[in-house]
């Protein structure tokens, strides 16, 4: 790779490493270490998340990695050039062709294979469209094709592994959720050599069909969008009952998903039985506008502590952020793409133009106002105001998510004084222990 460009993409790299960090609240990787395998790579994972699916896929890929991206992003000509210089290879998706247009994708593929040749990495997203839902959905055939395609032209000499990253987000659309990345172990194509000589179509499905197996491991797999708002549920309850770290949560929504869908299976009635006491529960919270929460577990005074000493910072935090998020937010609205591109919007245009460009004018308008005498601050001071910019940014939202809670308990509390929704929370909470 041209040096120039190799610092470039570590440069963007280290950017998106800072982006996620700040805009999740935890990001915990699982078998981090396979993520400095070497290539060639062909890291495939699920997609979730849109744009942010590849920045936590490949952030901490020791190899740089080229991505094979949508072509309708490469439509206009300026963001076409600037996504080719910057390691994207287009790629034409059904939804991506006009009436009467060829769908060629023979350009990408060849791309493909030579970076491969040249013992480079490449990057996709195996289910082509982006969905919120935990669910893995039909794996395209292109990284299998492309794989096989260079492999058999160099004898399976290549040595090309396929490093599969499941991602699970806890609330893909929200800023300062959770999100788990589990890194499997990258494994060779030359295994698949003698079945591709013999039959390369059936080979190529069989081993996508085999990549998309190893995921309902390395996520959270639920069957529909259903089973997935009923997980969410119970994963609230018992979040709030025993709470765990984001492992823990993790680990643990997967054994009750494999509970549940076993129990469906066994005793239909029985589980309906459940599901229906579950729904109601959260029909009535969600009429009341309340979440769940454990009264006897919540900890007023730590709770309302927090919110009195913190107000001072959350004050000092909502200052200089409350406008980049407002017009952040806005954009979002304004835009008015499909809900998975809410928090790629909020990432890349929040936090690497609008929060930039206003931190910029406000230090502007706080030195013209404090420090009318001061010509120019220098580049260390910068990077300290733009820290506490962030930081005391982080904090009042934690103040404000604290409080959140705290009037939520207190509403929770009056709502439940009759023991009505104890009543309706305790069977649930029953059969999840």
């Amino acid at each position: 790779m041209n040096p120039v460009l190799y610092l470039v993409y570590r440069l963007l790299q280290g950017m998106a490493i800072l982006g996620n960090e700040v805009y999740f609240r935890k990001i915990h990787y699982i078998n981090k270490q396979y993520l400095s395998a070497d290539g060639p790579l062909v890291v495939i994972c699920n997609h979730p998340n849109t744009v942010v699916d590849p920045l936590l896929a490949i952030m901490y890929a020791r190899e740089p990695v080229f991505l094979l991206a949508n072509y309708s992003l490469f439509k206009n000509p300026i963001a076409g050039a600037i996504l080719r210089t910057l390691f994207c290879i287009p790629v034409k998706r059904v939804k991506d062709v006009a009436e009467r247009e060829n769908r060629d994708n023979d350009d990408a593929f060849r791309k493909s294979e030579q970076h491969l040749k040249e013992k480079r990495s490449i990057f996709l997203a195996a289910e082509g469209s982006s969905y919120t839902e935990r669910h893995i959905r039909t794996f395209k055939t292109g990284a299998a094709r492309i794989l096989f395609a260079a492999e058999s032209q160099s004898d399976f000499k290549l040595n090309v592994r396929i490093l599969p990253v499941g991602l699970t987000y806890f609330d893909p659309l929200k800023f300062g959720s959770d999100v788990v990345v589990e890194v499997g172990a990258p494994f060779s194509a030359a295994d698949w050599k003698d079945r591709y000589a013999q039959n390369p179509q059936e080979t190529v499905n069989n081993f996508m069909q085999y990549i998309e197996d190893k995921f309902h491991d390395l996520t959270i797999h639920c069957e529909n969008v259903k089973e997935d708002h009923f997980l969410q549920k119970l994963e609230a309850v018992i979040q709030s009952e025993k709470p765990l770290d984001t492992e823990g949560v993790y680990f643990r929504s997967k054994k009750i998903l494999m509970s549940i869908q076993e129990w469906k299976k066994s005793d239909a009635t029985g589980f309906k039985v459940f599901e229906q006491q579950v729904e109601t529960y959260f029909s009535r919270l969600k009429t009341l506008k309340l979440k769940d929460v454990k009264t006897e577990k919540f900890s007023v005074s730590k709770s309302l502590g927090l919110c009195i000493v913190g107000f001072p910072a959350f004050i000092i935090g909502l200052i200089p952020n409350f406008i980049p998020a407002w017009i952040a937010n806005g954009l979002v609205r304004w835009l008015k793409l499909d809900s998975a591109y809410d928090t790629t919007v909020r990432l890349i245009f929040g936090f690497f133009l609008i929060f930039p460009m206003l931190y910029w004018i406000e230090t502007e308008l706080f030195c013209a106002f404090l420090f009318p005498n001061l010509t120019n601050i220098s580049f260390f001071q910068t990077i300290l105001l733009i820290v506490f910019y962030i930081t005391s940014g982080l904090l009042a939202w934690r103040v404000y998510t604290e409080g959140g809670r705290f009037l939520n308990f207190q509403k929770y509390k009056r709502a439940n004084s009759d023991g009505s929704l104890t009543a309706m929370r305790q069977p649930i909470l029953d059969v999840l222990n």
